[in-house]
């Protein structure tokens, strides 16, 4: 059973055309598009846009370049196009997405395309992840590459981890900015029942080189 697109009424609308105007660029008939663009985004609407050329949910940071850690998520989280149950037995499809757009849980079986795929990471990213990582004290603080490595971190582990039980250590590097230790702090995620999984174990070391990476 395909899923249509049908999974993004009342939440997402897609705009046809050569798209909104950007700042400094001229254009007579695109101005309505710019317009309908911000009308849709006040109304907290999705706009997937396959050109990179708008923000899903409206970036409130617009110099946050996390492609580094989303490279990371799709390459360590795959890409399944048909609904499965993970090792937890939850309902999983695209890049570990639990939910629809809607905030329905999938059901086995059903079957998305790779555009679903990639606009239902860009929201779980900028609808649930990226809110609750904002708020960690030093976020502003921390380089798109540090970021990018925290946004893989979360997306595997929760994006409530900071300050959460079993977090103790990461929550202390990020919050008392002690940000060499980080890498350090990360290895201590990789176990699942007392037992160290090689998967989590490369992740982690993979997040950690990017934390230490110059931008």
């Amino acid at each position: 059973m395909t899923i249509s697109e049908n999974i993004y009424k009342g939440k997402t609308v897609l705009l046809l055309g050569s798209g909104g105007l950007r700042t400094g660029q001229a254009g007579e008939f695109d101005y309505s598009g710019s317009q309908a663009i911000k009308a849709l985004k006040e109304e907290e609407i999705c706009i997937p846009c396959s050109q990179g050329q708008c923000d899903i949910g409206g970036n409130k940071s617009t110099d946050e370049d996390l492609s580094a850690g989303i490279a990371l998520i799709k390459k360590w989280e795959g890409l399944r196009l048909s609904v499965y149950l993970c090792p937890a037995g939850i309902p999983t499809v695209g890049y570990g997405a639990t939910k629809t757009l809607d905030g329905k849980s999938w059901i086995v079986g059903q079957k998305i395309t790779k555009q679903m795929a990639e606009d239902l990471l860009k929201v779980q990213i900028e609808k649930v992840y990226l809110p609750k990582l904002r708020k960690i004290p030093t976020w502003k603080e921390m380089n798109n590459n540090q970021k990018s490595a925290i946004l893989s971190f979360a997306y595997n582990l929760g994006e409530g981890f900071y300050g959460a039980k079993g977090f103790s250590t990461i929550t202390k590097c990020l919050k008392e900015k002690d940000f060499a230790s980080v890498p350090k702090a990360l290895m201590l995620y990789c176990k699942a029942n007392g037992e160290v999984l090689r998967g989590l174990y490369n992740r982690r070391q993979e997040e950690g080189q990017l934390w230490s990476k110059a931008v």
